[in-house]
């Protein structure tokens, strides 16, 4: 894309390198002349490879842009000019004159706004349209929920909360600095608590040392996907140790945060699609968006073969979570009851699939019969269908003892 023609869907491209460089180079105080801008933008975008036919944009192209971001108001920002005598009344010598946009969100809610869109499996004809219902629901009272005033107390005070980690986190994860933070974490009572419990006669807090790489929204949570730093890189059988490669850590259990002077260790690309080391695998290169979008549950791991039978309540839910590594659904011959049961054959991370049975075994309607070590794991951590776990299990020990024979 040429830096200075309009594309065939009429988008002015140039102005957005415009808006990119007053956006990452100017404030209230601080302004660009044009000459400046298009400075700016050579020494920028010259030598992008997602730029190959740049062409160095003229003072005339340069207003052209600036008329262009005027009328279009990207993100609700609007080029200003520096008020130097306003700032000098006020005493302010800290000054550049010129032209300056500010932007309307900081840049961690930019990141996690950017997230949910693009891991929303949108086209681009859906972006506007999910853009249009943001907008409709702010102005439509009744999609919003009524607040008491200290419910709304205490969401502002949570949004702020949030907002501070996803800022210090995005600021580590945008300058490639490693971090420091406690984590809260399930204790012997089933509670949440940041206590070492390997070290629980100290009862000091467990501090992670990661090296941070994504902040992503899943299930209407936010997590931060990560490398512990201590852990080192997995290696061959060792990838599957659960202690070793790529976390996720959920930042409603992360506290106090802290950007160290270390780089990170690691670089995101070094892992694979499934957080295992890619001098192990050789396997395509960590991609957040597309991880998120391939799990229902934030967990790492690669995808098995596995095998479920499902009921025909349970089968539209298995569709709308796993429908995209579905490889085939059958009817089962062997119905006990009046239900319709399904076997279905499917590509997923066990750990992934182990807790979505857990989240839907009050049903009754769903559960692993293949392969054997799942299944023998499934019976020993649900009560639910504990009759057919039982039948199942034997069934895999009688036909171990016949192969033996």
């Amino acid at each position: 894309m040429t830096a200075h023609k309009k594309s065939n869907d009429g988008h002015n491209y140039g102005a957005f390198d415009l808006w990119l460089v007053l956006l990452k180079h100017t404030d209230a105080h601080h302004g660009l002349t044009v000459r400046q801008m298009r400075d700016e933008i050579v020494r920028t975008f010259e030598d992008n490879p997602d730029h190959p036919t740049f062409k160095e944009p003229g003072i005339r192209t340069i207003y052209n842009y600036l008329d262009y971001l005027k009328t279009h108001r990207i993100l609700g920002t609007q080029p200003r000019r520096i008020d130097v005598k306003e700032l000098k009344a006020q005493g302010v010598t800290d000054y550049r004159p010129g032209t300056y946009i500010t932007p309307i969100v900081d840049s961690g809610v930019a990141t996690l706004l950017a997230t949910m869109l693009r891991s929303s499996r949108l086209n681009s004809c859906l972006v506007g349209e999910v853009l249009d219902m943001l907008c409709n629901l702010t102005d439509d009272d009744d999609a919003l929920p009524t607040l008491t005033k200290r419910e709304s107390d205490d969401v502002a005070q949570a949004n702020v909360s949030m907002m501070a980690v996803v800022r210090d986190l995005t600021e580590a994860i945008t300058a490639g600095r490693a971090v420091t933070f406690t984590y809260e974490t399930v204790d012997i009572f089933g509670e949440f608590s940041d206590i070492d419990e390997l070290n629980t006669h100290a009862m000091t807090a467990a501090t992670r040392f990661v090296d941070p790489y994504a902040v992503v929204v899943k299930n209407d949570r936010f997590h931060l996907i990560g490398h512990l730093h201590n852990t080192g890189m997995p290696m061959g059988a060792a990838g599957n140790d659960p202690l070793m490669g790529l976390h996720c850590y959920e930042l409603d259990h992360v506290r106090d945060v802290r950007i160290k002077d270390d780089a990170i260790r690691i670089p995101m690309d070094a892992w694979d699609i499934n957080g295992a080391s890619r001098d192990d695998t050789g396997l395509a290169p960590f991609d957040p968006i597309t991880f998120i979008n391939e799990r229902t549950h934030m967990v790492m791991g690669a995808a098995h073969t596995l095998r479920l039978r499902v009921d025909g309540a349970m089968l539209g839910r298995l569709r709308d979570d796993y429908g995209h590594v579905i490889k085939r659904v059958k009817p089962a011959t062997d119905s006990s009851d009046s239900r319709t049961w399904h076997i279905v054959t499917l590509s997923a991370a066990e750990e992934d699939m182990r807790m979505w049975l857990l989240e839907h075994a009050a049903s009754y309607g769903a559960f692993a019969i293949w392969p054997e070590p799942f299944v023998r794991e499934m019976a020993e951590v649900t009560c639910a269908h504990a009759r057919t776990y039982t039948e199942l299990t034997r069934y895999y020990d009688t036909r171990t003892a016949c192969v033996a024979r």
